[in-house]
């Protein structure tokens, strides 16, 4: 476990060093850009793999409310769920704890996501036959939606007050 950073210590060393899987993704591309170690050990996938790993795939079975979820932190800065599952590199869909939080640079938004196993709290990891028995567009295990309006095929940084007050 990591200390508070000191002034010599360095973002990409507390990236580095984590111990929950940090992600750095591009979600508007589908893309993974970096990965930490914490990331390969959880998932299984290596670095590289992680870079040419489009998020969908790590959620196939979870795509409108990937994009909800998505779609929240970047419309409000942070987002956080604990009813959703990640394909591992074997197969299997490991239950997890997923934080996002939503960058814009201004010309570019990123979302860095930190992502915890939750298996011991909801049973052993599920494999794809698990979630071939449900219809994922129906409220299932791990179907729940974050807001209620529309979700949008490619996803955008929202930040007008309407927005904000007409999601619950």
């Amino acid at each position: 476990m990591l200390g508070p950073p000191d002034a010599n210590t360095s973002l990409a060393q507390l990236f580095e060093e984590c111990s929950d899987a940090v992600f750095i993704t591009d979600p508007l591309e589908d893309r993974i850009l970096d990965a930490n170690p914490a990331a390969s050990r959880l998932l299984g996938y290596t670095r590289e793999e992680y870079k040419v790993t489009p998020i969908s795939q790590i959620h196939p079975h979870e795509l409108p409310q990937m994009r909800a979820f998505l779609d929240g932190a970047l419309r409000d800065g942070v987002n956080w769920t604990i009813e959703m599952a990640c394909r591992t590199k074997s197969g299997t869909f490991l239950p997890t704890e997923i934080t996002l939080l939503g960058l814009d640079s201004g010309n570019r938004v990123y979302v860095i996501s930190l992502v915890r196993d939750r298996s011991e709290h909801r049973g052993s990891c599920l494999t794809e036959a698990t979630f071939a028995a449900f219809d994922m567009e129906s409220e299932g295990p791990y179907v729940t939606p974050i807001h209620s309006h529309e979700v949008r095929a490619r996803l955008s940084p929202r930040r007008s007050a309407d927005k904000r007050a007409g999601s619950a």
